[in-house]
């Protein structure tokens, strides 16, 4: 199982990722998904050109959606790696994996969705049930553990 200081790793590694793709997803990628939708055909309909326009603007939220949940649970994992009841829960390092799995999948997914062809949709349900259950060990594990002493 990962130890704490993998956590940490993890959690650093997918926030800076995060943090590069809501760059991207700032500054270049409208200017991507309009080249996407361009046809060629300088004669579209002004009801062609709006459903385009709309298709654009469900890709750039599903991708900012895709990057605050990658970006929120990164800091959970962060944070479970940090704590010091980390270190001797078990709960809590399945809790920090399944909130990886997430990430993967709920996050890869609507990327997948944005950049690709491919029929990656069906993978973000999963990537959901994962964060879900990550929290739900972090919840369990809370309740079953000592109450850690800081001082």
């Amino acid at each position: 199982m990962l130890g704490s200081k993998w956590l940490v790793f993890a959690g650093a590694c997918f926030a800076g990722i995060a943090v590069g793709l809501g760059a991207i997803g700032a500054h270049s990628l409208p200017a991507y998904l309009q080249s996407q939708e361009l046809t060629g055909d300088v004669n579209q309909s002004a009801e062609q050109t709006q459903t385009n326009q709309l298709k654009i603007q469900k890709k750039l939220d599903n991708f900012e959606k895709g990057v605050r949940y990658q970006l929120f649970h990164a800091m959970a994992i962060l944070v479970i790696g940090l704590a010091p009841v980390s270190a001797r829960s078990r709960g809590m390092r399945v809790a920090a994996v399944c909130m990886m799995v997430g990430i993967l999948l709920f996050s890869g997914g609507i990327y997948g969705i944005v950049f690709t062809t491919y029929p990656t949709h069906w993978i973000v349900p999963f990537g959901g049930l994962s964060f879900i259950l990550g929290w739900i060990c972090v919840a369990v594990s809370a309740l079953w553990s000592e109450t850690v002493d800081l001082e």
